[in-house]
């Protein structure tokens, strides 16, 4: 007679079972990429919102409007946030977990 399982096997096998099952899905590769693009797409945002805080060129008194402009800066950042929504959009149609500082 073989001895019961204690909870912590339940527990692992459990958790076993979560990660085999998070990690088969017919989207997979498709997931993946699109994981990728929302990763480099929210740290170039993270990157771009630093450096308008700072704001090391002044930017935002000296050059409000026309080429390298602050309003240049908040064009881009905008547009970047809109192809990053896409993305998200995307993912969550086809079931990818999205990362959660996205």
């Amino acid at each position: 007679m073989s001895p019961e399982p204690s909870k912590a096997d339940a527990d692992a096998k459990a958790e076993t079972k979560d990660v085999v099952a998070d990690t088969t899905c017919e989207n997979c590769d498709r997931c993946r990429e699109l994981i990728a693009e929302i990763n480099e797409k929210t740290a170039e945002l993270k990157r771009r919102r630093d450096q308008m805080r700072i704001d090391d060129k002044d930017l935002s008194n000296t050059r409000p409007a026309g080429k390298f402009s602050w309003q240049g800066h908040i064009d881009q950042f905008q547009n970047k946030q809109t192809n990053l929504r896409a993305l998200i959009a995307e993912a969550q149609t086809l079931g990818c977990q999205i990362p959660p500082d996205a």
